[in-house]
């Protein structure tokens, strides 16, 4: 069995090996070990688990040697997943899984009061009421207006609320919807 490597000792996985001039043998004592565990550093192919410090490039991938400087170093298991925080990568936790899982229930939370498509009438409506001064709307679309607002602040109440149970590593307690925006939702 043949195997290529890309910069940065990864197992070349985009296609066939065998013709490949620079193809390597696996060595007899790597016969049986899944191809994506074998890494190349300086020349010689290793079993990624001995690996300590990979490196980080731009997709989130890890490397056992650095081949281009502004790959970041990371200290992690051979298999660890990485996700993106903020501006930078760092290994997947188990809160990672509990955030992931509350960002679907406070998606189906706000999507069961307010469908997308309420919400982009709600804000097209919102538009239009913005341009108008408090004088120039009526009673009617100035209450149409303040509900549109406690839709708006609703949703942020309720993705605040995701955030925080995330990042407390609880159960969210979902805001109460307003009478208002589960009237106005009705209407648009």
């Amino acid at each position: 069995m043949f195997v290529t490597f890309e910069p940065g000792g990864r197992v070349d996985r985009s296609g066939e090996t065998s013709f490949c001039p620079e193809a390597m043998p696996v060595p007899r004592w790597a016969k049986g070990t899944p191809v994506e565990r074998l890494g190349l550093v300086n020349g010689k192919i290793i079993d990624l688990r001995q690996v300590k410090q990979f490196f980080i490039d731009p997709v989130g991938a890890l490397h056992p040697a650095r081949a281009v400087e502004s790959w970041v170093p990371v200290s992690c298991p051979w298999d660890a997943v990485m996700v993106r925080d903020g501006d930078r990568w760092r290994v997947r936790d188990d809160g990672d899984e509990h955030r992931a899982r509350l960002k679907r229930e406070c998606r189906r939370t706000i999507l069961a009061v307010l469908s997308e498509r309420t919400q982009l009438n709600l804000w097209g409506q919102l538009a239009v009421l913005g341009t108008m001064t408090s004088r120039q709307m009526t009673a009617a679309q100035q209450r149409e207006k303040d509900a549109i607002v406690a839709a708006r602040e609703w949703i942020d109440a309720t993705i605040a609320e995701c955030r925080a149970a995330g990042d407390q590593a609880r159960e969210a307690e979902w805001p109460p919807v307003p009478d208002s925006v589960t009237e106005i939702a009705a209407r648009f």
